[in-house]
C-alpha cells in the first residue's frame, strides 16, 4: 500500500511538472490525460472537472474521463445552476471542504436534490475535491464510483487535494494567458486599423514601430523601422527645428505642433497634426521613448480657408438680414422694432444738448374702403407709393417708419414745434395733389397727421412723445381727418395734461402697441422666409406646408398659444441656413455626392448662427438647430437622441420630412401620400419620436379628410 501512494505521488508530481511548462493551448489535452491516469490508478469509474462561471451562478463540466462501459455525463452537465444543489454548494464553495459520500443512498434528507442527480448518473459513491486558487474556489475535481461503492483512504484524499490545487493553478493560468492573448490581438488590431499614422520612437529618435497608415503615407521611405524620424519623414540629416517629439523627450509631457508634410524630395506637399506622448516602462517607470500620433491636416487647412470665406459671406448675409429685421419688407421703410430701438436714444440726445425733437404720425383716412373696392393688391401698391412720397419729403437725417398697417411715423431731429407744423403742411399738400395706383386706375387719398414736439409738449420719454402724437392723430381723425393736429390746437391748456394719468387711454395704447409689435415680428419672419424662397423655389413652398403640419401637431399636443407661435416661427425659418448653401447644390437634379451632402448638413448651424443676432427669435434657435437630429441619435449636427432633442425640434423634424416626401424635388418626383405615411410610421422610434408620430398621423388623416378646403393638402 505504501508503494501505491508513492506511485500516486510520482504521478501527481509528473502532472504538475508537465502543466507548469505547458503552453495555454496544450493544457486541455494534458488535463484530459491526467484525469485518465489518475482515474485508472485510484480505480474510479468517472473523473471530471467542473469550473465556476465568472458570476459564480453556474458550473461547467469542462473535462471528463470515463472507464470503459461507464456512460459519460459531460454533455448533459455542461452547464449547471449552482443554486439547484445547495447542500453541495455549502460544503464545496463556502466551507471549501472535501466532500466524501461513501453511499449515495445514505445522503441526509437535506441533500435530496443531490441524491436524485447521483441516481440519474448511476453513481454509488462520490469524492469531490475543491480546486483552490489563492483560497478562492474556482471549481472542483470529482471522482465517481459507479460499479460499486468505494472507500477512500486519508492519504489518498490528501494527495488528490494537492492535485486539485495543481489543476486550479493550471486552469487559472490558461485563462489569464488566453485573456492576455486576446488583449494583445485587440491592441494589435487597433494599432493596425487606425487610419491616422502612429510611429513609436526610442529616446534617440530611432523608429522602432509604425502602423500600416504610416507605411502608406511614407512608402517612398520604406523600410521605416531603424531610421531616424527626421530622416524618414522629412528627408533631413538633422532633427527638425520645430519638433514636438524633442519637447516631449525633454519635458516628459505630451506636445503638439502643425508641421509640414514632406514628399520624396523633401518638398512640402501638405500639413500634418503631430501629437507626441511619452512612452514609459510599466515596470521601472522610466521614459523609454515617444509615441507620435500623426493626422493629415491638409484638408482641414483647406476647410479653414473655405470656412473663413463662408464666415465672411455669412457676415454679409447677416448684415442684410439685420436690415430685414428692422425694415418693413413691403414698403422698404423702417419698422416698429426699429422705432423701439432708436426713440429713447434720440430723445435723450435732444435733452442732453437742448435740441428740439418732433414726432409726426400719419394715417391714411378711410383706407379700408380702398382695399374693399380695388382689392388688397391695389391697396398694397398705394402704400408703397405713399412710402416713396414720404421718403422724398424728409431730410437725410430724418427717419420714416411704417408704424403699422396704414400708419407712418416721422422722427424729425432738431425740428421744433413750428418746424414740424410746416413740414406736415407741405406733406399734406403734396399728398393731396398726388395720384396713386396704376396708370389705368388712379385714386386720390386723404391723410391725417398728429404732431408732438419736445420741449413744446410736456413729456419725459421718447415713447411718451410717440404716444402723444398717436393720440393727437386720433383726435383729428375723429373730426373727419385730412388735416393736422397738435396739442394746443383748439385745446386750451391741453399741454398741461400728463398722458400717463389717463389710465383708460394708457391701457388702450399698450394694447395697440402690443398688437403692432407682434405684427412687426411676423413681418420680419415672413421677410426671412421670402429671402430663402428667392434662392430655392422648393424651399419656399416646402416651408408653408411644413408650418401648417407643425402648428397643427403642436395644437393637437396641447401646446400653449405662445409655444404654438414659437413652433410657427421655427417651422417658417427651419431652412433659413440654406441661404448659406450654394445654389448649385440646392438645385442639383442628380444625387448629391458625400461632400455635397456634408455641405447641406451645415444649414442648421448656419441658420442658428444667423438667428443668434436677432433678439426676439432667440427662443426658436434650438428648434432650428436640432430639426435634423434623429430620435436614435444618428442625426446631425450633434447626434442628440431621444429627450435630448427639444420637443419643438422633434415636431418640426416629422413635418419637414413628410412635406419633403410628398413634394417634387430636383432629383425625384413626390411620393404618394400613403407611401409617405408608411415611411413616417416606419421611422417611429428610429428617426422620429414615436409619441409625436401618433399625433402627427392623426393630423394628416384629418387634413386628408378636409383636402377640398385646405390649401396645404394637394
Amino acid at each position: 500500500m505504501e508503494k501505491d501512494f508513492t506511485n500516486l505521488e510520482k504521478i501527481i508530481l509528473d502532472i504538475s511538472t508537465t502543466l507548469i511548462g505547458a503552453k495555454a493551448n496544450e493544457i486541455d489535452n494534458l488535463v484530459n490525460n491526467a484525469l485518465k491516469e489518475i482515474g485508472e490508478f485510484v480505480e474510479a469509474d468517472r473523473v471530471y472537472v467542473f469550473t465556476a462561471s465568472k458570476d459564480r451562478t453556474k458550473v461547467h463540466n469542462i473535462y471528463e474521463w470515463c472507464r470503459e462501459g461507464i456512460p459519460p455525463q459531460k454533455e448533459r452537465l455542461k452547464e449547471v445552476e449552482i443554486k439547484d444543489f445547495p447542500w453541495l454548494r455549502e460544503r464545496v464553495e463556502f466551507r471549501k471542504e472535501i466532500v466524501f459520500i461513501p453511499s449515495v443512498e445514505k445522503l441526509p434528507p437535506e441533500a435530496e436534490r443531490e441524491k436524485e442527480e447521483f441516481r440519474t448518473e448511476g453513481t454509488k459513491s462520490v469524492l469531490l475535491v475543491p480546486m483552490l486558487f489563492h483560497e478562492t474556489v474556482i471549481g472542483f475535481l470529482g471522482f465517481d464510483a459507479v460499479r460499486e461503492e468505494k472507500e477512500w483512504t486519508e492519504e489518498c484524499v490528501i494527495l488528490l487535494k494537492i492535485l486539485g490545487k495543481i489543476l486550479a493553478h493550471a486552469l487559472t493560468r490558461q485563462e489569464i494567458e488566453y485573456e492576455l492573448e486576446e488583449k494583445k490581438r485587440f491592441l494589435t488590431d487597433i494599432f493596425e486599423s487606425i487610419q491616422d499614422g502612429i510611429s513609436i520612437l526610442d529616446k534617440d529618435l530611432n523608429i522602432i514601430s509604425v502602423n500600416p497608415a504610416m507605411e502608406k503615407w511614407y512608402a517612398y521611405s520604406m523600410p521605416l523601422i531603424g531610421k531616424k524620424c527626421y530622416e524618414a519623414y522629412h528627408c533631413r540629416k538633422e532633427p527638425c527645428l520645430v519638433c514636438p517629439t524633442l519637447k516631449t523627450l525633454k519635458t516628459k509631457k505630451e506636445a503638439y505642433e502643425v508641421v509640414p508634410k514632406c514628399g520624396p524630395g523633401g518638398e512640402v506637399i501638405g500639413w500634418i497634426d503631430l501629437y507626441t506622448f511619452p512612452l514609459f516602462d510599466s515596470l521601472t517607470g522610466e521614459m523609454k521613448g515617444v509615441i507620435e500620433y500623426v493626422r493629415d491636416a491638409t484638408e482641414r487647412k483647406k476647410a479653414e480657408e473655405l470656412f473663413n470665406k463662408l464666415t465672411l459671406k455669412l457676415k454679409t448675409t447677416n448684415r442684410k438680414l439685420k436690415q430685414l429685421v428692422i425694415k418693413d419688407s413691403h414698403t422698404g421703410l423702417y419698422n416698429h422694432r426699429y422705432l423701439t430701438e432708436i426713440i429713447e436714444p434720440e430723445f435723450e440726445r435732444s435733452k442732453r444738448y437742448g435740441l428740439p425733437l418732433s414726432i409726426v404720425m400719419l394715417d391714411i383716412d378711410y383706407f379700408k374702403s380702398i382695399n374693399d373696392v380695388y382689392g388688397h393688391s391695389f391697396g398694397d401698391l398705394v402704400l408703397r407709393q405713399l412710402a416713396n412720397v414720404c421718403k422724398k419729403a424728409v431730410r437725410i437725417y430724418d427717419t420714416v417708419i411704417r408704424y403699422g398697417g396704414e400708419e407712418f411715423l416721422f422722427i424729425l431731429p432738431n425740428t421744433d414745434h413750428q418746424g414740424a407744423i410746416n413740414f406736415s403742411r407741405r406733406l399734406l399738400e403734396k399728398i393731396n395733389k398726388s395720384s396713386f395706383g396704376t396708370p389705368k386706375q388712379k385714386v386720390q387719398i386723404k391723410v391725417s397727421l398728429g404732431i408732438a414736439s419736445y420741449p413744446y409738449d410736456n413729456v419725459t420719454k421718447g415713447m411718451d412723445l410717440v404716444d402723444l402724437a398717436d393720440r393727437l392723430l386720433g383726435k383729428i381723425k375723429d373730426r373727419g381727418g385730412n388735416d393736422i393736429f397738435w396739442s394746443r390746437k383748439e385745446e386750451k391748456g391741453f399741454e398741461g395734461k400728463e398722458p400717463h394719468k389717463d389710465i383708460h387711454l394708457l391701457k388702450e395704447k399698450i394694447t395697440k402697441l402690443t398688437l403692432r409689435a407682434n405684427q412687426t415680428l411676423r413681418e420680419a419672419i415672413y421677410a426671412f422666409a421670402r429671402t430663402i424662397k428667392l434662392k430655392d423655389e422648393y424651399t419656399g413652398e416646402h416651408v408653408e406646408n411644413t408650418v401648417f403640419y407643425a402648428v397643427e401637431t403642436a395644437k393637437a399636443l396641447g401646446f400653449s398659444p405662445e409655444e404654438i407661435e414659437k413652433i410657427r416661427d421655427a417651422a417658417m425659418l427651419h431652412d433659413l441656413g440654406k441661404i448659406g448653401i450654394s445654389e448649385r447644390i440646392l438645385l442639383k437634379k442628380k444625387k448629391l455626392t458625400p461632400q455635397e451632402f456634408e455641405e447641406i448638413k451645415k444649414h442648421p448651424q448656419i441658420g442658428a448662427d444667423i438667428l443668434r443676432s436677432i433678439h426676439f427669435l432667440q427662443g426658436i434657435i434650438p428648434y432650428v438647430l436640432y430639426h435634423h437630429e434623429r430620435y436614435d441619435g444618428k442625426g446631425y449636427p450633434y447626434g442628440l437622441k431621444g429627450e435630448e432633442i427639444p420637443l419643438g425640434a422633434r415636431i418640426i423634424a416629422i413635418a419637414d420630412v413628410y412635406q419633403a416626401l410628398t413634394s417634387n424635388r430636383p432629383y425625384r418626383k413626390a411620393y404618394p401620400k400613403k407611401e409617405a405615411i408608411r415611411i413616417i410610421e416606419k421611422g417611429a422610434g428610429k428617426q422620429f419620436d414615436p409619441n409625436i408620430v401618433k399625433t402627427f398621423l392623426k393630423v394628416i388623416q384629418n387634413s386628408l379628410k378636409k383636402r377640398n378646403s385646405s390649401v396645404f393638402i394637394k
